[in-house]
C-alpha cells in the first residue's frame, strides 16, 4: 500500500484506518506470524476469505470497499487481457495452471480467453466448492506453491499464471521453491504469467513483500522474459520456456 494510499484512507475513515494499522500491525503478525518471519499462509487466508465470502476484499484490498475493489480489479483485468491478447498462445488448446484464484476474477477472464482446460490450485481452501460450482469443467485443489508435489513428467502446462500471489510470499527461499517449481511444470513453448512485479524489492507487512522483475527472473534461469506491461502499481511479465536441445 502506497503513502498517498494510507493518507488518503487516514482522511476520508480515520477510525478504520487506526484499527487497520493496529490490526495488520500489531494483532495479526503475533496470530499469524513465526520465528523465523514467514507467516502461516494457509491459516491466514483461509480465515481471510471466510471472513469476506465473495467479496474482493479477500482477494483485494480490505480497506477499500467493494466499489473500489472493483475498480481497481477492472483495471488490472484489462492489462492482463491485453497482454494474454498480445502473445501467440491458442487458449482454446492450451493446458491452463491459475496459482491463487481466490474469489475467481482471472478465472473468470481466462474462460473469456477461451480456455477449457484449466486447473485452479489455492493456498485456502475456503472458496473451492463456489468456483467449483461457478466454473463447471474446471478443476480447483487446495494447495501450497511453495509445496507442489512435482512428480517426473509432470510439465505438461502451456500457460501458468500467478497473479497478485508472489507479493505474500514473504521469504526468499519460499520465492525460489514455487517459482522452480512452477518452472518444472511449464511445457516446452509454456508461458508464465507474474504480477505485480515492483522496481525494488520490499518487505511491506508481515503477509506482504514486493519482488522485482531481477527477483523472479533470478529464480527463473531457464525463463526468457518474453513481455512486459503496466499492471497496478507495478508490471506484469510473460517469461517464455523455449525447448531444450537435444
Amino acid at each position: 500500500m502506497s503513502f498517498r494510499r494510507v493518507l488518503h484512507k487516514l482522511a476520508t475513515d480515520p477510525v478504520a484506518t487506526v484499527r487497520s494499522v493496529w490490526r495488520k500491525g500489531i494483532v495479526e503478525p503475533r496470530q499469524y506470524g513465526t520465528p523465523a518471519g514467514d507467516y502461516d499462509a494457509r491459516r491466514y487466508w483461509s480465515n481471510r476469505f471466510a471472513r469476506y465470502n465473495e467479496s474482493l476484499r479477500g482477494p483485494g484490498d480490505e480497506g477499500l470497499s467493494d466499489e473500489q475493489n472493483q475498480r481497481e480489479y477492472q483495471a488490472a483485468g484489462e492489462q492482463f487481457m491485453a497482454l494474454c491478447r498480445s502473445l501467440p498462445v491458442d487458449y482454446i488448446q492450451a493446458n491452463v495452471l491459475e496459482i491463487g484464484p481466490g474469489s475467481g476474477y482471472y478465472t473468470a477472464l481466462l474462460r473469456q480467453l477461451g480456455v477449457r482446460r484449466y486447473t485452479g490450485l489455492d493456498i485456502a481452501g475456503s472458496l473451492l466448492p463456489t468456483l467449483d460450482a461457478q466454473f463447471g469443467g474446471y478443476h480447483f485443489a487446495q494447495a501450497d506453491v511453495v509445496r507442489l508435489p512435482l512428480e517426473p513428467g509432470s510439465a505438461h502446462f502451456d500457460l501458468i499464471v500467478i497473479i497478485d500471489v508472489i507479493e505474500h510470499i514473504v521469504d526468499r527461499a519460499a520465492l525460489a521453491a514455487a517459482l522452480s517449481g512452477l518452472g518444472m511444470l511449464l511445457a516446452p513453448h509454456g508461458r508464465l504469467l507474474v504480477a505485480p512485479l515492483m522496481d525494488a524489492s520490499q518487505r511491506h507487512l508481515f503477509y506482504v513483500h514486493f519482488w522485482s522483475e531481477q527477483d523472479v527472473t533470478g529464480c527463473t534461469p531457464g525463463l526468457q522474459l518474453e513481455a512486459a506491461a503496466p499492471f497496478r502499481q507495478g508490471k506484469l511479465v510473460a517469461l517464455y520456456n523455449p525447448p531444450r536441445a537435444g
